[in-house]
């Protein structure tokens, strides 16, 4: 679904006017903030106002996951749950290792910022 062409510069405006150095931000902008929103800000604040907005950068379409009660994916109370982030790194390496056996020629390098296992 497209964005309006309004929200999408108003989303942008706003962002860039979180960044010190633009032209026309506010001067404690520039006094206070060190580095502002990255263009992923933009993305989040369109989806906040219109969650009919999908983006996808085409690394995946779109599939149905369905999770099983009480595994890692789906804990159930009181699970410990902890170092989150490597976690779900690790979950999507096992995904990926599972499309790559599906379709071995679209084996994607994993991104320098992602922890893999």
């Amino acid at each position: 679904m497209p964005v309006a062409e309004h929200v999408f510069n108003y989303a942008r405006d706003l962002v860039r006017a979180t960044r010190p150095g633009e032209p026309g931000v506010p001067p404690y902008v520039n006094e206070l903030v060190q580095w502002g929103a990255g263009p992923r800000a933009g993305i989040y604040l369109i989806m906040a106002f219109d969650p009919e907005v999908l983006f996808n950068e085409g690394f995946h379409d779109l599939v149905e996951v369905r999770l099983p009660e009480g595994t890692i994916v789906k804990p159930t109370f009181p699970a410990p749950l902890g170092l989150l982030n490597i976690t779900l790194a690790r979950q999507l390496d096992v995904v990926q290792g599972i499309l790559a056996q599906c379709a071995p020629a679209y084996v994607l390098a994993p991104p320098s910022w992602l922890y893999a296992a």
